[in-house]
């Protein structure tokens, strides 16, 4: 008897504070939920989401696959720090074959870095007609080699192979159906350390920023999920938060809107840890006067398993790692 191909797919992700990763398996092309953890990390191993001791981070990661009984020794990462540039370009409309080589040779005027000290990838986003024919628009991603190679030394010395290496808040995608980023989407990732904006039109980005906001300056330390299903933050802390929050998230609705000529957005989609603060959906929607969803990234799983329940509760501070697990399992 032949059995179903049964394959599985880890994605990672990081802060100052922790490490956390999901392993999924896909069965009948469904993803499923196979293992997941969290582990504290040692002090000054990760600092703005850059490695400042592989040594330590390398160590995080052996005491993690054993924790969580990893299958898979190979896995996807997913970075989001000042050393990641994101801009949005357009180049003359090639054969996607010569498209890569035009962006390489075309990619410096559109960077503050030079090319040869960076790691370059992209995102054909839409194409448009202009004066001079066809342009193809794209999302162009820069990560300084510095910072990656500090990746790699950790991800080498927890005895992990990387499958890939990609921008955090574009692996969100992934983790949310495309029937919930219909219209003009945004999608605010809250996080302990640096999060993210992504304006998001018909499923597509278009546009990505750092949230300059911080958890962890406003409530340090921050309580695990297991410690309590919501965070319950105090009224000065709350109303703190929400206005902090809402300059960045105005000034970047703006800028978004500007740049892609419209006037209006339709949703704004919450993830990550600071999605589960009381009370936050209600202060934005009050604020906006649009619809605020607090996205659950385990809904787009098929089984969540065992201790689906306990991951349920905390599984909005997984969404990225879902969504580079996803990645995985299609690529």
């Amino acid at each position: 008897m032949i059995g179903l191909l049964i394959r599985s797919s880890i994605g990672i992700e990081m802060d100052a504070r922790e490490i956390r990763a999901v392993e999924l398996k896909e069965k009948a092309g469904k993803p499923i939920l196979r293992s997941w953890g969290r582990l504290r990390f040692e002090p000054d191993t990760v600092h703005d989401g850059m490695v400042q001791d592989p040594h330590k981070l390398g160590e995080a990661l052996i005491r993690l696959w054993e924790m969580c009984k990893f299958k898979n020794k190979k896995a996807i990462l997913g970075v989001f720090n000042q050393g990641v540039i994101i801009r949005k370009a357009d180049f003359p409309k090639v054969p996607d074959e010569k498209i890569e080589g035009l962006i390489r040779y075309q990619a410096q005027s559109y960077l503050p870095i030079p090319v040869d000290s960076a790691a370059l990838d992209y995102i054909v986003i839409g194409e448009y007609k202009g004066d001079g024919g066809y342009r193809s628009e794209v999302l162009l991603v820069a990560a300084q080699l510095d910072m990656v190679n500090k990746f790699l030394e950790g991800i080498e010395q927890g005895k992990i192979k990387l499958r890939d290496i990609t921008v955090a808040p574009l692996a969100l995608l992934n983790a949310i159906p495309a029937s919930n980023m219909q219209g003009t989407v945004i999608i605010v990732d809250i996080a302990n350390e640096l999060g993210s904006l992504l304006g998001v039109i018909d499923g597509v980005p278009r546009f990505v920023r750092g949230l300059k906001l911080r958890l962890q300056d406003i409530v340090d330390p921050m309580p695990l999920p297991s410690e309590t299903t919501g965070l319950h933050f105090t009224g000065e802390q709350l109303a703190s938060l929400n206005e902090a929050l809402y300059d960045e998230i105005r000034y970047f609705i703006n800028y978004f809107l500007a740049q892609e000529e419209l006037n209006r957005i339709d949703k704004i989609i919450l993830s990550g840890c600071g999605s589960r603060i009381q009370g936050i959906e209600t202060a934005l929607q009050e604020s906006f006067g649009v619809q605020v969803e607090l996205y659950d990234p385990s809904t787009v799983l098929f089984n969540l398993g065992k201790n689906g329940e306990n991951f349920k509760k905390q599984a909005s501070d997984f969404a990225v790692s879902i969504g580079l697990a996803i990645a995985g399992l299609k690529g």
